[in-house]
């Protein structure tokens, strides 16, 4: 069976030998991520592997009563009681990071649309498509985040990270100039709106946020070019101001000794 996938692949993703794939769901899930971001194995493989099992066959059961899991997605992200759900305040929407030097770049040969990178002021973020279904299958796995035990939720923190960039349609535009985005939704509000209803009622624990490390380095990065900027502006227009002013004061301070003889000459 083949998926849809999110993103550009040059090649199909593979299962991990040491994962045990457990329903279509989990098989979709490990397909959109890289190997290095499968959830975590436990200490005791086999209880693990029933605790597992029971809790996504409870799962399951509930999304075969709904038709899928969509329906349950709200009721088990509102449910969750071990995790916070205040979501934190990260970074610049990405007209105005353009604005403060940063530049955006397709990654290239990326494993998922997960694996966003930050260096010296260039982001790197691999393409993600948006399309009719994509909504249907980020919920569904943001969901098997929600539900699946040990997962680092590393789908849930990109769409969160995507929707503080993606804030008008401007902010689309830019990434769609990049290829980072590839819209084929009817309009750019249509994805915009996308990302702000994907990420109404989801919970994580924010330590778990795989993307802490370029939200810091993006945060330095745009308060050292505000830096910049202020000390540039103090030297550009103060010091020159003063400098102008004092040239203007002494050319005014010349001209009257000039002219007073002139006007006024000794008797």
């Amino acid at each position: 069976m083949e998926f849809e996938y999110l993103g550009k692949r040059d090649s199909p993703p593979s299962v991990p030998d040491s994962v045990e794939v457990c329903h279509l769901l989990h098989l979709f899930y490990i397909s959109s991520i890289s190997p290095v971001t499968q959830p975590r194995r436990s200490k005791n493989p086999i209880m693990a592997k029933n605790k597992n099992k029971k809790k996504v066959n409870n799962v399951l059961g509930k999304a075969i009563q709904c038709g899928h899991l969509l329906p349950l997605f709200s009721r088990v992200a509102t449910s969750s009681t071990s995790r916070t759900s205040t979501a934190p305040v990260w970074i610049p929407t990405t007209t105005e990071l353009k604005e403060a030097g940063v530049k955006f770049k397709v990654k290239k040969n990326a494993t998922s649309f997960l694996g966003v990178t930050f260096r010296d002021g260039l982001m790197e973020i691999p393409t993600l498509a948006l399309y009719e279904g994509s909504e249907s299958k980020l919920r569904n796995l943001i969901a098997f985040e929600q539900c699946y035990p040990n997962t680092r939720y590393h789908v849930t923190f990109h769409l969160l990270f995507m929707d503080f960039l993606l804030n008008s349609p401007q902010d689309i535009l830019i990434l769609q100039q990049k290829e980072i985005i590839l819209n084929w939704l009817s309009s750019k509000e249509e994805a915009t709106q996308l990302f702000k209803q994907i990420n109404r009622e989801v919970t994580c624990n924010l330590r778990k946020n795989y993307l802490s490390d370029v939200c810091d380095g993006v945060t330095r990065f745009c308060m050292l070019r505000r830096n910049k900027w202020r000390a540039l502006l103090i030297y550009n227009y103060f010091t020159k101001t003063i400098s102008f002013m004092l040239v203007m004061t002494i050319m005014i301070i010349m001209t009257f000794f000039t002219m007073y003889p002139y006007h006024h000459p000794r008797s």
